[in-house]
């Protein structure tokens, strides 16, 4: 009964965006129908949290996760239905470009939220407790965002913030933080998949990444998608740092010398691909301090010697 009563209310306080919208009338018509889209997201946000069982399963957990969830799709659909809305309803439109950085910003906080009571929850009991349900749909969002971003950029009709190609080139970025947070989710609730070879090699796995960053960059570059291709390529210089410093905190079977060589061989590609001293200059030293580093751990060879 007190379930049925939380779906009535919720569904009245939907209702209510109707009124709102039907007073979007004069000067304050663009006021008008951002309170109704307002009314009508936390209308959503409400009907999904009605469904939770006080004491049950009612948790802040949850509740951000139907928050995320909620919050990334009222995004995904405003994008698809964009060019078509844009014809049919420009004043509607308009107002819910205003609303959509809203959107963003407590659907990034909801999951920001997420993960940090995972991080929370392994740290101090050693293991996440989270339900099954809430863990795929972490995960399916997280992955999601990452698809929703590329198409962002890629495609200016279905951009919900309408900025240029230079701007667009950031949903890149975003996608790439968010694929990275994919990582961590899927890290901190299934630790097991990162047992065997990836625990042992991972500077070789995020090696592997910069590689393959590197390559697709230089393909869509050729194809004129820069809106993909600079950050990619971009990511891809920085992101052999992380195995380097990384390599003196978390423990593995590869010899340091190896993945010294192995950064000189990226920054050397980087520096024919682009043409450019600077990568040059990177692959030398690179490949000069793995060298120095072997020589040193040579018996009768040391570095001074």
């Amino acid at each position: 009964m007190r379930r049925f009563a939380s779906l009535v209310a919720a569904l009245a306080f939907v209702a209510q965006s109707v009124t709102l919208g039907m007073l979007a009338e004069g000067r304050e018509a663009q006021r008008w129908r951002r309170a109704a889209i307002a009314v009508f997201v936390l209308g959503l946000v409400f009907f999904g949290w009605s469904w939770l069982t006080p004491f049950v399963d009612a948790t802040w957990l949850n509740r951000s996760v139907i928050l995320m969830l909620v919050v990334f799709g009222l995004t995904a659909v405003y994008a698809t239905l964009l060019k078509n809305a844009n014809i049919r309803f420009p004043d509607w439109t308009s107002a819910a470009r205003s609303c959509v950085p809203w959107l963003l910003g407590a659907g990034i906080l909801a999951l920001f939220f997420c993960l940090g009571t995972e991080i929370w929850s392994q740290l101090d009991f050693g293991i996440v407790f989270i339900n099954p349900l809430a863990l795929v749909t972490i995960g399916a969002a997280l992955l999601a965002s990452v698809i929703a971003c590329v198409i962002f950029a890629v495609s200016p009709n279905h951009d919900p913030l309408a900025l240029s190609e230079r701007g667009r080139m950031r949903y890149v970025y975003v996608a790439e933080v968010m694929l990275a947070l994919l990582f961590l989710h899927v890290r901190l609730t299934m630790p097991w998949l990162f047992t065997g070879f990836i625990e042992r090699f991972w500077p070789l796995v995020v090696m592997s990444i910069a590689f393959l960053g590197v390559v697709t960059s230089e393909a869509l570059r050729r194809r004129k998608l820069l809106v993909l291709a600079q950050p990619l390529a971009r990511s891809g210089a920085f992101l052999p740092l992380l195995p380097l410093l990384g390599f003196w905190i978390a423990s593995s079977e590869v010899d340091f010398s190896v993945l010294l060589f192995i950064v000189g061989g990226l920054y050397g590609l980087l520096s024919v691909l682009r043409r450019s001293f600077g990568f040059g200059l990177l692959a030398a030293v690179a490949g000069n301090g793995g060298l120095w580093y072997m020589f040193q751990r040579t018996a009768d060879y040391g570095f001074f010697q």
